[in-house]
């Protein structure tokens, strides 16, 4: 009787352990699927939004065309519609713009390109863009900034980002009459330097249930005003572009009061997720022993973030960021050594250290751990002063790890930028040139180049040396930046020659865009120009087009180069097509 027992108990335990063995497979393949789909998402965002662009960008050619009369004179009324076609044009634009961004740092593409730069002048630059929008919707700006000529290592592009964003959002929820304040101040906590960037507006506020969730993608707020024109992602990327520089932003809020934006971001040369209190994520459900390591670990500084389950841990390395993982032998609904196969073999979370607690260490068990990608094993019961300096070790490594990263990010921008004028190299602009020819190639579309001469520019450097040169070389290259399309690709080919790639463009729209970039040179106001013939600096262009002018690489740059001095030898200060008659 008692030997049928438990033989009928020893049955149900293993039809048991079968039936949750079953189970936790399927849910395994039910989170895989998520966790595909969750990429897939994003990759098509990313080639959705790409794919937008280029009609997009053909809207906005030529409408400006239309509306600088390169197609002949319009009237008033026609021209209106134009400008409007153009302004709703750009907000399309900067909706795919914005959608690219959060997709490509949801699946690890986003550059970060740390600099120094002076902090009060980029903020400056920002309010300056937009007094004209606050002037437009009578709103007064207050600008205020305490840090005199001092320094922050940051993406400089990011930076501007966010702080235009914030102010933008501002003036978006404020009404007429109503005054935005923006601040900046530098601070120390635990002896670091922090620079504070507050925006306070007068506008409807936010509920305080909706106050967690504006920093995350498609989300406004109950209180967001239907018709301001937004989706919702410029705060998400705020968030995302903050914490990347190792910051953090929140924001204080009541229902008809306005609402104040607050971030700090390091000002010294810190990276992203390099902070004082490194994060550990735990995995483990026994709870006497969860609240032993969270405390003790605590204590030494770290932030401990605990999963339950592997499931649970996978989703949250993947979503917080942390810099060590800690494996409990007891962790349920996956195997340990499942759970860091996982997170080895995403590019996300590949060099993410793990430290797994087991009380068997032989070596077979290390054999089995090192296939996996387990960093260490310790042994348990864990013994606080061995595992703390190996938890520290592993730490320092990754962080080590992280800025080898980015030094190698910083090198491969910098071999691929002209040191004067901060435009790509001849180098870069080769290589890029191959990417978009070859994307010409693939579907089938033009992609035209433009080949610049400054005229005259040796007898201006002979005349007034190489100092004031290079000062004009600097000069235009800003001048090209500000000029061309987002679209478009400004490199420097070498002396005072330039080059711009112009992808998806025929001759029609890549003339005009040529004609715009030489009256804007013209009427620049250069330093010291009335010395040179006809008083002013100008420069002369060539273009060609793939793929009816060349079929390569270096015979559309030859073309081009022909082009160009079919326009030198036509008086200069021209623009020259090639197969075109001389202008």
């Amino acid at each position: 009787m008692v030997r049928r027992t438990r033989e009928s108990l020893r049955d149900g335990e293993g039809s048991l352990e079968r039936a949750v063995r079953e189970l936790t497979e399927e849910l395994q393949q039910v989170n895989d699927r998520l966790l595909a789909a969750t990429r897939a998402r994003a990759e098509f965002l990313s080639y959705m939004s790409r794919e937008l662009r280029t009609p997009i960008n053909y809207i906005l050619d030529l409408a400006a065309a239309l509306d600088d009369g390169s197609y002949g004179q319009v009237n008033d009324r026609q021209r209106q519609c134009v400008r409007y076609i153009a302004e709703h044009g750009a907000r399309l634009r900067s909706l795919v713009d914005r959608i690219l961004d959060l997709s490509g740092m949801d699946i690890g593409l986003t550059r970060f390109v740390p600099q120094h730069f002076p902090v009060t002048s980029a903020f400056e630059e920002v309010i300056g863009r937009l007094r004209p929008l606050a002037d437009r919707r009578g709103i007064r700006i207050a600008a205020r900034s305490a840090v005199g000529a001092g320094s922050i290592y940051a993406d400089r592009q990011k930076f501007t980002f966010i702080v235009e964003e914030l102010l933008t959002n501002a003036l978006k929820f404020s009404g007429a009459g109503s005054m935005v304040v923006a601040e900046i101040i530098e601070t120390q906590s635990a002896g670091h330097r922090y620079f504070e960037v507050t925006v306070s507006d007068q506008g409807p506020g936010i509920p305080q249930e909706d106050a967690e969730w504006i920093f995350f993608g498609f989300e406004r707020g109950m209180g967001a005003p239907g018709g301001n024109g937004g989706v919702g992602l410029g705060l998400a990327l705020v968030r995302r572009f903050v914490e990347l520089h190792g910051g953090r932003i929140w924001v204080d809020s009541h229902p008809g009061r306005g609402s104040t934006f607050t971030l700090l971001i390091p000002g010294e040369e810190a990276l992203p997720r390099d902070h004082p209190a490194p994060r550990i994520l735990f995995g483990g459900a026994h709870p006497l022993r969860v609240q032993r390591f969270a405390h003790l670990l605590r204590e030494e500084g770290y932030e401990v973030v605990v999963a339950e389950e592997g499931g649970a841990l996978l989703d949250t390395a993947f979503s917080s960021s942390p810099d060590l993982v800690l494996l409990d032998p007891e962790m349920p609904g996956m195997e340990c050594l499942e759970v860091c196969r996982r997170l080895k073999s995403d590019s996300v979370t590949a060099h993410l250290p793990v430290l797994m607690i087991s009380d068997l260490t032989g070596k077979e068990i290390r054999a089995a751990a090192a296939r996996a990608g387990v960093d260490d094993i310790h042994p348990f019961p864990p013994d606080m002063e061995e595992l703390v300096p190996k938890i520290r070790s592993l730490v320092v490594r990754k962080l080590a790890f992280e800025r080898m990263k980015k030094s190698c990010e910083r090198a491969e921008a910098e071999a691929g930028t002209d040191q004067l004028t901060g435009l790509c190299n001849r180098r870069q602009l080769l290589a890029i040139l191959d990417r978009e020819l070859a994307r010409s190639r693939r579907y089938g579309r033009f992609c035209s180049l433009a080949m610049i001469d400054i005229d005259f520019f040796k007898a201006y450097n002979d005349r007034h040396g190489h100092v004031q040169g290079d000062e004009v070389l600097r000069l235009a290259a800003e001048l090209f930046m500000e000029s061309v399309r987002d679209s478009d690709i400004i490199a420097r080919y070498g002396g005072e020659e330039f080059i711009v790639i112009m992808p998806e463009t025929g001759k029609e729209v890549a003339l005009v865009v040529g004609e715009k970039l030489r009256h804007a040179f013209a009427e620049h106001p250069f330093p010291l120009e009335q010395t040179q013939p006809g008083s002013t600096l100008t420069i002369s262009m060539g273009i060609a087009t793939f793929p009816p002018d060349a079929e390569n690489r270096q015979q559309l740059i030859d073309r081009a180069d022909k082009a160009l001095y079919a326009a030198k030898n036509s008086g200069r200060n021209r623009v020259a097509v090639w197969g075109s008659p001389s202008p």
